[in-house]
């Protein structure tokens, strides 16, 4: 599983790296329409020089990241496991 507790990601768009801290899958509702998706918290390790990711993140910060079944995809290109536990 990608988004496994433990897992070191790239966010490939910023060349940000995250430690996935806990993965929780949860219901959000729009309207009438509601879907499950993945709730993860996860704890920010190299921003480097993207122009976008030091706008967004800094190093040592926790975000969370509510994810699609599009981002949950093994095919999916946005996110890529750099260590896997």
């Amino acid at each position: 599983m990608k988004f496994k507790p433990g897992n070191i990601l790239e966010h490939c768009p910023t060349k940000t790296r995250w430690i996935v801290l806990s993965a929780e899958n949860i219901e959000k509702r729009t309207g009438i329409n509601s879907a499950y998706k993945l709730e993860v918290e996860a704890f920010c390790v190299y921003v480097g020089e993207h122009d976008r990711a030091n706008r967004y993140w800094d190093v040592n910060q926790r975000d969370i990241f509510v994810l699609t079944q599009q981002d949950l995809n093994p095919s999916d290109i946005v996110w890529e496991v750099k260590n896997e536990i």
